[in-house]
């Protein structure tokens, strides 16, 4: 029989594992790009949102990615891949829930979280680097954004398609 203790200690444990691996693979799968990286993390990134919810979502991938940040040596981004991260994870779960159509609703939800991904980016590359360092890098996040939506809508069809969503949403 669950119990609310059950259900937050599962969600501390899921957290902790989707933190885990959106850091594995950010920091050990990267594909360098200017001044960042394309990486699968962004993948895990959505997911979190959608099945832990928006806060533990946001808690699991901001600090799986703003550690791997940290780790590759990217530290100035680190604060600012906490927020941006952060909230494609809220933004994830709340598309999720918004969207009824079920066979566009993955669309939705990776489209709209690396639109954030990519502008969250722009705005701090331009408010910390200039404008021309930040146009600079948009393609390599407009990149990282179609290779993290295209791999995050294959194995979320797979997810859905073998129920296992069914069992982890939140």
């Amino acid at each position: 029989m669950k119990t609310a203790s059950h259900d937050r200690v599962l969600k501390i444990v899921l957290s902790g594992l989707f933190a885990a691996v959106i850091f594995v693979l950010t920091a050990f799968v990267p594909i360098p790009l200017g001044h960042g990286y394309a990486n699968a993390g962004d993948v895990f990134v959505v997911l979190s949102g959608v099945m832990l919810g928006p806060w533990a979502g946001l808690a699991a991938s901001g600090v799986g990615s703003a550690l791997a940040d940290l780790y590759l040596g990217y530290s100035v981004y680190a604060p600012a891949t906490f927020i941006i991260k952060g909230l494609m994870a809220v933004c994830a779960f709340f598309v999720h829930k918004a969207v009824t159509n079920k066979h566009i609703k993955t669309v939705i939800v990776y489209l709209v979280c690396e639109i954030i991904m990519v502008l969250g980016y722009f705005l701090f590359e331009t408010l910390f680097f200039g404008i021309g360092i930040a146009i600079a890098d948009v393609l390599g996040n407009l990149l990282q954004a179609a290779f993290s939506a295209g791999a995050g809508i294959a194995l979320t069809t797979v997810l859905m398609k073998t129920r296992v969503m069914d069992h982890l949403l939140n």
